[in-house]
Formats: structure tokens, sequence, C-alpha cells
């Protein structure tokens, strides 16, 4: 027998093409098994990664300066925090029972859509209740009779839930292939959420001139100078987020899908300061009701819409066939605008806080964070 011969014997065939040893041809007619997920981009599994982990650190970072789950609470708080937190965490797990059949053989997509909605949406009103609550409480500053002087503030804790929340309530790729209608709506909430923090940072700014104002009347020692040097370093800080939050404002209204990557980008950069500042500092919030040295910027708002950014549709298009490639350079380039313009804010904010002797910080330290943010907004000057 020929070495052909033997081949010939030993060896099976498919297509002509010759197989291994000990592997059977398939039966005529036979096609492997399709899997559940196969239609679950890569994508998809990283953005329901990726909210996990932010509802899971949630727990542990304050939401508000008054409130924490690490903190001994009440059954109230467990009903406030830990149960829409544990909602959406399990709310990421819908899509994938549904295609396992595991909530029955009746379930579309737009069900599971509009569960998901309702599954991440206490979490979302749980934020947006601190928010409204921050408001409120720090308007009490204003009675002559109150002890109050501002909120109780938005932490860290509650933004990394919102995050978390819309990352898992908004539609994946392999559901917007099927009703691509979805994502226009969710995107159409980028612009209105950015203008809202604009809105708040100058409301912010307003009601903090206000009550000077009427604390240099109804406190005579508060009066003359010191009301003068106030005055100033809230007139400087308070524009730095205005100034800040307008240009990303303006930018989104005009040119969509470079500064929507922007404001993704500075989301995640917002979400990593909180993080590390509630690490170092213990807590980390941010009051509607400032003193004069610590602006508003709206940081709620802002992470929420940069939350949105994320859904898989049209990121890589400007939509007027623009080349991708420059949509991502001219992203990169409007962070660089916004680093230059939170540069010299802070720089001249430093400038009037060591000329008043206002500032937490001494005088001359505030000359030297001055005048490194000044060259740090001369170098993004010259990258844009």
């Amino acid at each position: 027998m020929t070495e052909d011969n033997s081949r010939q014997h030993s060896e099976s065939s498919i297509d002509g093409l010759p197989q291994p040893h000990g592997v059977y041809p398939p039966a005529q007619g036979y096609s492997p098994a399709r899997s559940a997920f196969e239609d679950i981009r890569i994508g998809d599994y990283t953005r329901d990664g990726t909210a996990a982990v932010l509802l899971f650190v949630s727990f542990f970072l304050p939401w508000s300066a008054t409130v924490a789950i690490t903190r001994v609470g009440s059954s109230a708080l467990v009903v406030l925090l830990v149960l829409p937190t544990l909602l959406s965490l399990v709310s990421l797990s819908l899509p994938y029972v549904a295609r396992l059949g595991m909530l029955g053989p009746n379930w579309n997509v737009g069900q599971i859509r509009v569960l998901r909605l309702v599954a991440n949406g206490p979490l979302i009103a749980t934020v947006v209740g601190l928010v409204v609550y921050d408001v409120i409480r720090g308007m009490f500053r204003f009675s002559e009779s109150s002890s109050v002087f501002t909120g109780n503030g938005v932490g860290a804790g509650a933004w990394f839930g919102l995050a978390g929340a819309l990352l898992a309530a908004q539609p994946r790729a392999a559901e917007i292939r099927i009703d691509p209608r979805t994502a226009p709506r969710w995107l159409a909430l980028v612009k209105p959420l950015v203008f809202v923090a604009w809105g708040s940072s100058v409301a912010s700014a307003l009601l903090a001139l206000i009550y000077i104002l009427v604390s240099a009347s109804r406190y005579r020692y508060y009066d003359g100078p010191q009301t003068f040097e106030s005055l100033i370093v809230l007139f400087v800080s308070s524009a730095v987020p205005i100034v800040v939050v307008g240009v990303a404002a303006v930018g989104l209204a005009r040119r969509f899908a470079s500064w929507r990557l922007t404001i993704a980008a500075l989301g995640i950069a917002l979400l990593a300061a909180g993080l590390l500042h509630s690490i170092s500092e213990g807590t980390s919030v941010e009051l509607f009701h400032t003193v004069t040295a610590s602006p508003y910027y709206g940081i709620t708002f802002l992470i929420a819409a940069a939350a949105i950014t994320f859904i898989p549709f049209g990121v890589a298009s400007a939509g007027d066939g623009t080349h991708p490639g420059y949509v991502w350079l001219a992203a990169a380039r409007n962070g660089m605008l916004l680093i230059a313009v939170w540069s010299f804010g802070v720089g001249f904010s430093q400038i009037a806080m060591a000329a008043t002797q206002f500032g937490i910080v001494p005088w001359g330290d505030a000359l030297v964070l001055a005048v490194l943010a000044i060259l740090f907004g001369i170098l993004a000057v010259v990258g844009v």
C-alpha cells in the first residue's frame, strides 16, 4: 500500500481538506449551535462591567456631608441608598437572563429596555433628591433665626452611583441595531444637562452674592473692607465654573460630535477627582450654597451628561462626512481649551485670594499655585 493510499484510509476529508486523526466528520446537514449571546458586542460587556464597578464603589463613598452607606445609619438609609443600588446592579443581568429564556418566551427588546429603566429609576431619583435637598436646605441660611449655613451637598458616592445607573439603563449596541431610534433620544439629553450645570453655577454665584450683601447689612461687624474683599473673591472664583461650563455648553451646541467625546473625558476626570478627594479628605461634596472660595460647577449634571455620551451610537463620525480621526483630534483640542480656561481662572482666583488674604491657604502658597496654574494654562493654549 502506498503512502497516498494509507493517507486516504487513515484521514477523513471535508471539502477536500484532510482532517487529523480521531476527528469524525460532521453529519450531513449539521450546523453548530448558536450562542444566545453572539449578538452582544465586547463594548456591551465592558459597559456592563464598568457600571457594576461604579455601583459597587459607590457603597464606600460619601453621598453627602452627612450620608454614607459605610457610616452607622438607620433602616431608612438602607432603603434610600442600598436597595436602589442593588436594584441597579440586578438590572445589569436583564439582557442576559432574557436571552436565556428565564423571563419567558414573550419578552422582547423594548420590554427589557423599559424594565431596565424602571429598575434604575429609583437610584437616579435618589441622586436628584439629594441635589434638591441640598438646594432647599441651604436656603434657610437667609433666615435670621436659622443656624444653617449651607446644605449637605452631593458627594462622590452619588456621582458614582448616578454614572453606574445611567450606564446600566442606557440601550446596548445589540438593542440599538434592532431599534436605532432610542440612541438619539438619549443623546438629546446631553446638551440640556450641560446647560443645567451652567445655569446652576450662575444661580449659585448669584445666591452667594445676595448672601454676602444680606450678611453685610445684618451684621455690622461684617461690613466694610471685609465685605469688599469677599465680593472680589466671590466674583473671581465663581467666574471659573461659569466660564468653563459655558464654553463646554456652547461647544456642544456648535460641534456636538467632538464635544461629546470631550464631555465623556471630563466625566471620567471628575469621577477620578472625586474618588481621590474622598480617599484623602474622608468626604468629597459639592455645595450649591457655596462659600466664596469653593464655587459650584454642577458636577452632578456634568457626570450625568458624560455617562450618556457613552451610548454606542455614532461615536466615530462627525455626521457630515468628516474623517473620524479629525473628530477625535478636535475632541482633544477641546479638552486642552477647557484646561487652559480652567487654569487661567484658578490662577487669577488664587491671586485674588492672596491679595485679599481671604483664602484658606497662606498668601505665599496661593501665589505659587497661581503661577503654576497660569503656566499650565499657557501650555494648554499652545496645545490648542
